[in-house]
Parts: structure tokens; C-alpha cells; sequence
């Protein structure tokens, strides 16, 4: 009866060294407040540069008339966007429109919160390429001087072949959003 006692006794406070210890660690790893709003302003600073932000989005693996693809880049002082179709980038919309270096800076801020920096996922492939031939293939990017600091992909296929480790939906709407009436440029795509 008291070895009973003893050893739950015992079992008991493994448990809660267990769990203190591994409180411990996990809080020491969080990054705190003044560590993330530095961070989110060093990346927020490249709108002071000639960086580029992008989305390229390729459909479906269907026939050459059937494919879209529609690519976005966001810089400090334009926003573009292009709709192709076919895959030798037969362009079928291009519209530009101005943007501010504070919006860009903003846009920026609300990519980094969102994880589009995180680092990529090391045992993925390097391209998404007929990867997700029934969805879409979302690649993400962020150039500076033609300094690449971001390149990842992600597909909605489901999958666990990916390199971006962000927020995919929150990122996919806030490049759309850039986009005045977006929807108006996608709504008959193959996407």
C-alpha cells in the first residue's frame, strides 16, 4: 500500500518537472514583443528600396486554352497585374496601377505577420511543377537589387510537398486586395 503511494507520489512529480521544464523552454524560444516589432520593421523596410513583392498563381494542368495563370507584384510604386493564358505566358490582361511607399510599407508589415518570410521547409523539392495537376500552384517572392530573399511555393492540392510555411489564405487576400476589383480580372479563369 505505501509502495502504491510512493510510486504515484513519484510518477506525480516527474510529471510536473516534465511540464515545468518544458514551460520553460517553449516560453525562452517565443519571441517577445520589442523582438517582433523589430523584426517587422526590418522587413517593412524594404519599401524604402526597389523591392518587389509577387504571387504567381498557375492553374490546373488542363489543354493549352483551357490554362490561366495570373502573376501580381506589388512594388513602392506600382501594383501590377497580369492574366495569361496558355502556358507560354500569353498575356490577356495587363493592368498597372500607382501605389505609395507607405502602402507597400503596410502591404509589407501585414506579409511579415503572416509568415511570408518563414524559412522553407528543407526536405521539399525546389520546384512545384506538375506537383498539383487538379489544383493550383501559389509561388511567392521578394526581390531586391535582383536579390532574391523570398522564393517559395505552395500548392492546394493537399500535399505535404511545399516550401511556404506562411499563412496561405491571409496572404493569397492581401495580394488580391491590392488588386482594385480583382475579382472582375478572375472570375471566368481556370483557377
Amino acid at each position: 500500500m505505501n509502495l502504491t503511494r510512493y510510486l504515484v507520489a513519484f510518477v506525480f512529480s516527474l510529471a510536473l518537472i516534465i511540464l515545468a521544464l518544458v514551460l520553460f523552454f517553449s516560453n525562452n524560444q517565443r519571441t517577445s514583443p520589442a523582438q517582433l516589432q523589430d523584426q517587422i520593421t526590418r522587413f517593412s523596410a524594404f519599401a524604402k528600396t526597389d523591392a518587389v513583392a509577387t504571387l504567381d498563381i498557375d492553374g490546373p494542368i488542363v489543354s493549352p486554352s483551357e490554362h490561366n495563370e495570373v502573376k501580381i507584384s506589388v512594388s513602392s510604386i506600382e501594383i501590377n497585374l497580369e492574366v495569361m493564358e496558355g502556358y507560354d505566358n500569353g498575356v490577356i490582361v495587363n493592368q498597372t496601377f500607382p501605389n505609395t511607399q507607405n502602402s507597400f510599407e503596410a502591404f509589407l508589415r501585414a506579409l511579415y505577420v503572416n509568415g511570408f518570410d518563414s524559412a522553407p521547409k528543407k526536405d521539399s523539392l525546389t520546384s512545384p511543377i506538375g506537383l498539383c495537376s487538379q489544383g493550383d500552384t501559389y509561388t511567392f517572392g521578394l526581390t531586391r537589387d535582383s536579390t532574391v530573399l523570398v522564393n517559395s511555393w505552395i500548392t492546394n492540392c493537399y500535399n505535404d510537398i511545399f516550401t511556404y510555411n506562411g499563412n496561405l489564405q491571409n496572404t493569397l487576400i492581401l495580394f488580391q486586395k491590392q488588386i482594385p476589383n480583382y475579382s472582375q480580372y478572375v472570375n471566368n479563369l481556370n483557377l
